[in-house]
């Protein structure tokens, strides 16, 4: 994920390519060097989707348990009104390894897309990831 991170980083300083690293996570420290803004989901917030079957989403990259009704049964502009309510509270992904990080408050739960299921704990938590990776790397040298 490193060598990802130098790529996006080198693209952003020589300006040959407009590169982001979208909104796959919080990267804690690394958020200024990989996107033009700090990380954070907009799905269901100003991210609606209408899938292949119909299906009300905030975003076609999320677990399909997050759909908020059919388009086939219900109105779009009434379940973006009246629904999507855990996309604009998310206080529930205080949960698993959430509920005690320290950088909850800036990551809040992460991307959608790594919530599945249950919704019990992230799939991935990429700042956790970088900070085991420094400790290894700082045990190396």
């Amino acid at each position: 994920m490193f060598n990802y991170w130098i790529f996006i980083v080198k693209c952003r300083k020589s300006k040959e390519i407009d590169v982001k690293f979208s909104c796959e996570g919080y990267v804690g420290k690394y958020e200024s060097l990989v996107r033009d803004s700090y990380f954070f989901c907009r799905a269901g917030i100003n991210i609606g989707s209408i899938l292949i079957d119909g299906s009300i989403s905030a975003c076609p990259n999320i677990d399909r348990a997050f759909s908020q009704g059919n388009i086939y049964t219900d109105n779009f502009y009434e379940t973006w009104k009246n629904k999507f309510q855990l996309f604009r509270n998310r206080e529930w992904t205080k949960i698993g390894q959430c509920e005690s990080c320290g950088k909850y408050k800036d990551c809040q739960g992460n991307g959608f897309h790594n919530w599945h299921g249950e919704k019990r704990n992230v799939l991935v938590c990429h700042n956790g990831k970088i900070g085991n990776a420094t400790k290894i790397e700082n045990l190396l040298h």
